[in-house]
């Protein structure tokens, strides 16, 4: 139904937001698929509640990585392209 695409939409959006390293609109998104989350189902509902779980678990998060030194490789690769 439509809360199900509400929720995806926002899920989504999340995904960007973490690829752009952006906090708050990560946040927000997560919000946005928890409100979606809880107009889907029972409050009682043990499904929500683990999905409520998760949800709360990535949103704290930090959305900080360490990117892999590549530097070396590349200059292999440009070395190795240069000698064909």
């Amino acid at each position: 139904g439509l809360g199900d695409v509400y929720k995806r939409q926002a899920l989504e959006r999340a995904q960007i937001a973490v690829l752009r390293r952006q906090g708050e609109a990560y946040r927000a998104s997560i919000a946005d698929a928890v409100t979606a989350a809880r107009r889907l189902a029972s409050p009682s509902d043990l499904q929500l509640q683990q999905y409520l779980e998760l949800l709360s678990a990535m949103r704290d998060e930090p959305l900080t990585a360490s990117v892999p030194k590549i530097s070396g490789s590349l200059g292999e690769l440009t070395r190795l392209m240069e000698s064909y």
